[in-house]
């Protein structure tokens, strides 16, 4: 493919697939054994459009015991949660299963945008096909191991939730009755805007301690801790025990660490996030194909 771009190089290759199925594998990626079965397995079942899975770790470094922590939280339980209510937005391009049918008739990715693997999933669902994550289809992938290679990262992957909810504006109008596009894209915006608050609310906590604007200053501590970290702590560590990853509960305290440090990442991209002409005809909103699809959806 002459043309940069990640999306290009996968559009190529993906036109030219030919069997019925196709799977996405990232370059760092590495499969575990019984994930390809598990996952192909599933679309037995005419309705499932897209299949993605569970990463893991070694627990080598910090970034990868925190990461570890952080995706039985985000697949391992709210991806399960919202797939059960056909609603699942995104399945990562690490490791994702698809009808290669169904990726040919939406064009291939989109470019242009962070997301694009997430993008493909949002459109497939409102395709009206079934888009979900199996927790027992396991693969590896990498782990950021320096500070700069993990801002980038996450720069990336928290901006994809702007460009996603711009291109698929459509899928939110209420007429569509899509509880993905209504409720759960609007849920994943305003989620990006709490958790960017998060680091504020550390410094501001950081900042009254020091210099006490009043003296009724330990029950404001206690809450803003309570809602910066407290909860988050406790959804982690249900999470993990729901998967049954118990040597992940050794974790909680670093990926609690970690937060803070993706919150901080969450409020430089939506603060840096970059709006010109160009970027408005890259990322002007798709028309999405109409619901149902699918006898009974």
């Amino acid at each position: 493919e002459a043309r940069a771009g990640k999306a290009h190089a996968l559009n190529l290759g993906f036109s030219q697939v030919e069997t019925e199925f196709v799977i996405r594998i990232d370059a760092d990626t590495q499969i575990e054994a019984g994930a390809l079965w598990r996952a192909m397995s599933h679309f037995a079942d005419p309705e499932v459009g897209c299949v993605g899975g569970v990463a893991r770790t070694r627990g080598r470094s910090f970034f990868e015991r925190a990461r570890q922590a952080e995706v039985l939280v985000n697949h391992g339980y709210y991806s399960v949660a919202t797939d059960s209510l056909e609603a699942l937005v995104a399945v990562p391009g690490m490791f994702a299963a698809y009808r290669t049918a169904l990726t040919h008739k939406l064009g291939g990715f989109s470019f242009g945008l962070n997301g694009e693997d997430s993008e493909m999933s949002m459109r497939i669902g409102e395709m009206g096909y079934h888009v979900m994550v199996d927790p027992r289809v396991h693969y590896e992938s990498e782990v950021p191991a320096t500070m700069h290679h993990m801002r980038e990262q996450r720069m990336r992957w928290f901006r994809s939730s702007f460009h996603i909810a711009a291109r698929c504006a459509d899928a939110s109008h209420l007429n569509r009755a899509s509880i993905r596009g209504s409720i759960i894209l609007p849920l994943m915006l305003f989620n990006a805007a709490v958790r960017g608050m998060g680091i504020c609310l550390i410094f501001f906590a950081i900042i009254e301690y020091i210099d006490p604007f009043t003296r009724d200053l330990i029950p404001q501590l206690h809450a803003i801790f309570s809602v910066a970290i407290g909860a988050p702590f406790l959804v982690s560590v249900m999470a993990i025990c729901i998967n049954r990853a118990w040597y992940a509960l050794l974790y909680v305290p670093e990926y609690t660490l970690f937060r803070l440090l993706r919150s901080y990442f969450t409020l430089e991209s939506m603060l840096s996030i970059k709006i010109t002409e160009h970027v408005r005809k890259e990322t002007r909103p798709v028309t999405l194909p109409a619901l149902p699809q699918l006898g009974h959806k």
